[in-house]
């Protein structure tokens, strides 16, 4: 009876993380249709609700006074963060790492744990992978060569993912730990 219990918490813990990760990723892309000019575009949505540019913003400015601190000049306007007398960088939606936030979002509400736990860790987490995005950026924004980490052959989405989702096992494994120490200790 125990194992069937077990099994049918794991089977609807998955359940629930894959249902949330597609409702966030669903109602994400509906959002962007309505927030970007064509389609059915709401102007209203896209002056008062465009999370997703306003997320844009904070990771360009945030990897903007990163390399402020390094010492550069910079600038940030619309889509674009500027070292001045050097690269620019766009921010498309791929740079965003959405997809990723819902990951670490779906996981935290659909695991089983303390709603005051829920928030911490949907907080801290969420601010981790958008300050690793904006060392990203600003490491891209030094490297010399266009699409490329750090003068590497890496392409810079493909090291963030793999350092982010990283974290994010590791994390799950720690939540997954304290809760089974929680309940059976």
């Amino acid at each position: 009876m125990a194992a069937a219990l077990h099994k049918n918490g794991t089977v609807r813990f998955v359940a629930g993380f894959l249902l949330i990760y597609g409702l966030l990723y669903g109602v994400n892309h509906l959002w962007m249709g309505l927030t970007i000019p064509g389609g059915y575009y709401s102007p209203w949505l896209a002056k008062y609700a465009d999370y997703i540019s306003g997320l844009r913003k904070l990771i360009l400015a945030g990897s903007s006074t990163f390399l402020e601190w390094l010492g550069y000049d910079t600038y940030v306007h619309g889509h674009y963060m500027r070292i001045i007398g050097g690269k620019a960088i766009r921010m498309v939606y791929s740079c965003i790492g959405l997809n990723i936030i819902f990951v670490w979002w779906a996981f935290n509400i659909a695991f089983p744990q303390p709603a005051r736990r829920k928030m911490i860790y949907l907080l801290s987490g969420t601010v981790l992978i958008i300050l690793l995005n904006m060392v990203r950026i600003a490491l891209v924004a030094l490297s010399p060569r266009e699409g490329n980490f750090m003068n590497t052959s890496l392409d810079h989405h493909t090291v963030f993912n793999f350092v982010v989702y990283g974290l994010i096992i590791l994390a799950i494994f720690r939540i997954i730990n304290r809760n089974t120490k929680t309940t059976t200790g």
